[in-house]
């Protein structure tokens, strides 16, 4: 399964990873959540 990347990191050699939030666990923790919930989805059973 295709999933976003949702890991906090930076490398030294290239700068901030692509397409992630960067450093930001916010933003991050938000990406996680949502991806998670979408997997899950909203049958109660």
């Amino acid at each position: 399964m295709w999933s976003p990347n949702i890991n906090i990191f930076r490398d030294p050699r290239w700068g901030r990873g692509h397409e992630t939030y960067g450093e930001d666990p916010y933003l991050t923790g938000l990406l996680g959540v949502a991806f998670i919930k979408g997997l899950q989805g909203d049958d109660p059973t």
